[in-house]
């Protein structure tokens, strides 16, 4: 029952729920009756960090208590834009704490170690699918050919697939790898679980689910979407605060009441084609300026620790050799468990599955059939991910650069492929022993959606960046604003290149052979 009190839209609230963070959230009964589901009870076994606490071991939070602290920020920041008589649409109130309550209901199990993992290698086996290329068999390729053979099964797979296709046609895709993110994975899950049936129960239609899912995969537009997905959405400002408490750090804290007090919308024509409007009052600028620092801090420090950064390639480097010999969940296997309605495997699919392929892969007899990933390699790391032993750093270099700027001398040593060829020779040692990592961030922009693995691909679009503005007047980038401390950093970028290795007779062996190197250039 939905009714108004002012130009808040009142909910009836049930039940309660205490969250340590954010202290009593209030729910009403259809999000208890889905918090009560087995699809959401599922999320209490997903870290929200990986194998963070591997390094900070309070860092053992889950979605399951995100998920709550996003739906409590969100309906703030809903109930501050209503007073402001923004976000009238009838029941919206309900349906953006429903999408925040959802929006990790699709996650991957530890988090984005896997998931990045997972959307690389579709990325990898759908290429010409997706170029429009024929997978029919040319005069210079066998007939025969695995790759070719391959292409027509995943085609099939896909074309076949009832879940692929709900994906593909409720939300639009910037890139052909988005299909397997978490948060279009989410659209399918509340289709085909029981919650589809409680929303329904509840009166909410089938055209407001699949808002629901949308305003989850960020696929629509509008303010709705922005309390989810922009700079200043509630997923960034949880997990800011949450990372924080957990880890024991200070770095995160930040002061959300004065930002989500100072939060507007502005809904004029000339604002930017598929901006969302959200921006800041000047009131709150200061406060948001903090945000950003806190969550540079808290990143840089934590996050980017150098035990944690080595334990996120080795369980990608795994993740990935299981993936190539087909031993290990993709977005292929999920779909097909979705359309067969395996909901029970699913309710599985969480932290304690990857623990135990780990210990199975160890045990198993993996072959070496022209894989990426060598199989001594793997069962060596997932040994030392069950132990808790982590790579030995190398060598590391962090700087401050301005984006675009090669000035890494560092990754342009140590990280290109003749010098590592030489430098492996030169110690001795297997080549897969020589782990690179290399992480370029924006100082101002920094997501619940890192990977270590890829460095290109945190670059935000321009319109989902943070506005400050005055009332009656049209918004600004906070970045454009002269008086902003953000705005010299705005250029800037973290870069994080290091080298990894097995332990520490390996170090040893690579710091020589860098050193004979470094006097191979001087003579």
């Amino acid at each position: 029952m939905i009714f108004m009190v002012g130009s808040v839209q009142k909910l009836e609230f049930t039940k309660t729920i205490f969250d340590n963070v954010h202290g009593f959230i209030p729910l009403t009964e259809i999000e208890y009756s889905i918090i009560d589901t087995q699809e959401f009870q599922r999320l209490r076994n997903i870290r929200q960090l990986g194998l963070l606490d591997y390094v900070f071991p309070g860092a053992l939070h889950n979605r399951f208590n995100h998920s709550l602290g996003v739906l409590f920020i969100a309906d703030k920041m809903v109930k501050s834009l209503q007073i402001k008589e923004k976000l009238q649409e009838p029941n919206i109130r309900q349906l953006i704490r429903l999408a925040a309550l959802l929006h990790d209901i699709g996650h991957y199990p530890l988090s984005h170690i896997t998931e990045d993992v997972i959307i690389n290698d579709y990325k990898r086996r759908t290429k010409n699918i997706h170029a429009g290329l024929s997978l029919e068999p040319s005069a210079d390729i066998d007939t025969d050919s695995p790759q070719k053979e391959e292409e027509s099964d995943l085609k099939s797979i896909l074309d076949l697939s009832e879940s692929h296709r709900y994906n593909s046609e409720i939300h639009s895709a910037n890139v052909d790898s988005d299909f397997p993110h978490h948060e279009r994975i989410a659209s399918i899950v509340i289709k085909q679980s029981k919650i589809k049936q409680i929303l329904l129960d509840a009166g909410v239609s089938e055209d407001d689910i699949i808002t629901i899912s949308q305003i989850i995969a960020g696929s629509t537009f509008g303010l709705g979407k922005s309390i989810i997905h922009s700079e200043l959405d509630a997923d960034r400002f949880d997990y800011v605060l949450r990372d924080s408490k957990e880890t024991g750090v200070t770095y995160g804290l930040f002061d959300l009441n004065q930002i989500i007090r100072h939060l507007d919308f502005y809904d004029e024509p000339d604002v930017d084609e598929e901006s969302t409007g959200l921006y800041i009052a000047r009131k709150g600028q200061k406060a948001v300026e903090d945000y950003l620092i806190s969550r540079y801090f808290l990143y840089s420090t934590v996050i980017y620790q150098k035990a944690s950064i080595g334990f996120h390639k080795m369980l990608s480097l795994v993740y990935e050799g299981l993936l190539e010999r087909n031993l290990a969940p993709s977005y292929f296997s999920l779909i097909q468990k979705f359309d067969s309605g395996d909901l029970d495997w699913y309710y599985n699919f969480n932290d304690m599955l990857i623990v135990d392929l780990l210990k199975k892969a160890i045990k198993s007899d993996i072959q070496d059939d022209g894989y990426r990933i060598n199989s001594n390699f793997l069962k060596e790391c997932c040994q030392k991910i069950i132990e808790r032993k982590p790579l030995k750093l190398v060598k590391e270099e962090q700087i401050i650069a301005e984006k675009g700027q090669s000035t890494n001398t560092f990754e342009r040593r140590y990280h290109e492929k003749a010098v590592v060829d030489s430098i492996v020779a030169d110690a001795g040692i297997e080549d897969y022993w020589y782990i690179k990592s290399i992480i370029k961030r924006n100082i101002t922009s920094l997501s619940p959606f890192i990977s270590v693995n890829d460095p290109d691909s945190y670059d935000r679009l321009k319109e989902e960046s943070i506005r400050i503005g005055e009332k009656g007047k049209k918004p600004i980038f906070l970045v454009d604003d002269p008086t902003s401390i953000i705005r010299p950093l705005a250029n800037q970028q973290l870069v994080i290149a290091s080298v990894y290795s097995k332990d520490k007779d390996y170090r040893q062996k690579i710091l020589t052979a860098m050193e004979n190197y470094e006097r191979s250039l001087e003579s």
